[in-house]
């Protein structure tokens, strides 16, 4: 059972046309698509195709957050979206055979009785999931001393909760002691004030975040790979090659892997290369809805190399 937390859903608007130049004043659209986004709900996607009980909660509003909304229902998903003032953000993309063009809108903005309502929603849905992942972007006027309180309290009852929020530092938000924190070399970076430029330095690196009390750290190292560690082991992950060059791992799609594997109880070397498939399924230009023969097709092309982490 997993709840996924993210404050920030967006509605997203992709056109397609022949191709993108600096000289186009007017572009012709052959084809439109309208979606929800975020990473909450991108995970949601990924949960729902691996058969995992889930539900999505955040905030809503405006004829955005409406059109989220109904489009979410229609899919069948689980929903527990508080309704705020403000137009829930918009993205749109502009997208030829070769090149894209990427709008993104700023986060809204929240009222203090919004965060309250957020909150006792938030407790009431824990004495219900086991699984807690916070992800995404947050509310234009709200900063990440809320991503503490919503990691601590998950912690205090007994939940796992994973970590993969799109900011520079985590700072205090690990003194919360999610179960599991994903982060970029660049946010390690950030937290260690070290230039980290080799995976032996990146493995010793994640020693501050253990020290902490965090089970699991995952470091997305880009094309090199990634590390799942904890403080016996880890996992060095080889990463398919993608058909383009800005595909990124996704953090949220990855979560529900690790849930699944850890309900399921399965070892280790199953566990890491299902979530990286997960992460990486995005990545992969799909016409037809995504499949479990997609996750395993991934899967094997995954290599892990496990190592002592002492």
């Amino acid at each position: 059972m997993l709840l996924s937390v993210d404050l920030n859903p967006t509605l997203r608007r992709r056109f397609f046309v022949e191709r993108l130049s600096n000289t186009n004043s007017s572009l012709n659209s052959y084809k439109k698509q309208v979606y929800p986004g975020g990473a909450g709900i991108e995970l949601g996607i990924v949960a729902q195709m691996l058969s995992l009980d889930i539900k999505l909660m955040g905030f809503l509003g405006g004829i955005n957050g409406s059109n989220i909304q109904a489009m979410l229902m229609e899919s069948g998903f689980n929903i527990d979206y508080i309704e705020i003032k403000d137009n829930s953000a918009e993205i749109i993309e502009v997208v030829s055979s070769s090149d894209k063009i990427l709008i993104n809108e700023a986060p809204p903005k929240v009222s203090r009785d919004d965060l309250k309502e957020l909150l006792k929603i938030y407790k009431e849905n824990l004495n219900i999931y086991s699984n807690v992942a916070i992800v995404g972007e947050f509310p234009s006027n709200v900063d990440y001393e809320l991503a503490y309180e919503l990691v601590s309290m998950g912690k205090q009852w007994g939940r796992r909760v994973y970590l993969g929020l799109k900011i520079g530092n985590y700072g205090k938000v690990l003194d919360g002691k999610p179960f599991m924190c994903m982060l970029s070399v660049e946010n390690l970076e950030d937290l260690t004030s070290l230039k980290l430029d080799y995976e032996s330095e990146i493995i010793k690196a994640t020693q501050y975040i253990f020290d902490k009390g965090i089970e699991f750290v995952v470091v997305d190292m880009g094309k090199r790979g990634v590390l799942v560690l904890n403080q016996e082991k880890g996992y060095s992950l080889t990463v398919p090659p993608f058909d383009k060059s800005d595909k990124k791992l996704h953090f949220g799609q990855m979560i529900a892997g690790f849930v699944l594997g850890f309900e399921r109880d399965y070892d280790m070397e199953t566990i890491v290369k299902l979530a990286q498939a997960c992460g990486c399924i995005h990545c992969y230009d799909f016409k037809e809805e995504i499949q479990m023969s997609n996750i395993k097709s991934l899967m094997n092309r995954i290599g892990v190399r496990t190592f002592n982490n002492i």
